[in-house]
């Protein structure tokens, strides 16, 4: 009984070693690099990742965009802003990618200009500014909607930016740790128990 324990604790012994050496705990990067940048419905060219500005014009009919982005490592994380209710005009948006490391952080603005509405062509100005005024409060109204249900999406769930494989393994060890002590208190307790045999 005392050798196959003992083999049993040199084969788990062994699986946690080889884990380890396997999977190397990796220093944390700076790397705070896109390595690709758009949007939808529209779209612009030329991104490259040491370029943190990029100018494009949209159609009045767009009143939000979908920004996509890629981080160089994948231990990085962005946040988007500004992509929704614009306005006709000048719009920025910024995409803030945060490094690995939690503290250096790269921020890409993308200006868009949304186009005048046609149908405001040849009003008066008063007319033109009520037109505005009216469709501001619609887009705002819109938007506001949209982010309860977003709000409402995140009470059910929650989006976490995490090493996976990293937890994983740690709760591998854990379970074996617990599994070698079980045993041992096992053999503590039978050696006891022989030994009042004896006795």
């Amino acid at each position: 009984m005392k050798r196959l324990i003992f083999k049993l604790l040199i084969i788990i012994v062994s699986i946690i070693l080889i884990y380890c050496f396997t999977n190397p705990v990796q220093a944390a990067s700076d790397n705070a690099n896109l390595s690709n940048l758009g949007y939808t419905p529209e779209d612009f060219k030329g991104f490259k990742p040491d370029i943190t500005e990029y100018n494009t014009t949209v159609p009045y009919s767009i009143r939000k965009i979908q920004v996509y982005a890629k981080t160089q490592d994948s231990g990085a994380t962005y946040e988007v802003s500004g992509n929704t209710n614009l306005e006709v005009g000048k719009n920025v948006i910024t995409v803030t990618v945060t490094a690995s490391n939690k503290t250096t952080k790269k921020i890409y603005t993308m200006n868009v200009t949304r186009e005048e509405n046609e149908m405001h062509i040849g009003l008066s100005d008063e007319e033109a500014a009520a037109r505005k005024e009216t469709e501001k409060k619609k887009a705002e109204e819109e938007a506001q909607k949209a982010k309860q249900k977003e709000e409402r999406k995140a009470a059910f769930s929650m989006t976490r930016y995490s090493e996976p494989h990293t937890e994983t393994g740690w709760i591998i060890v854990g379970v074996v740790l617990f599994i070698m002590t079980t045993i041992f208190v096992i053999m503590v307790v039978k050696g006891k128990k022989n030994k009042q045999k004896r006795d």
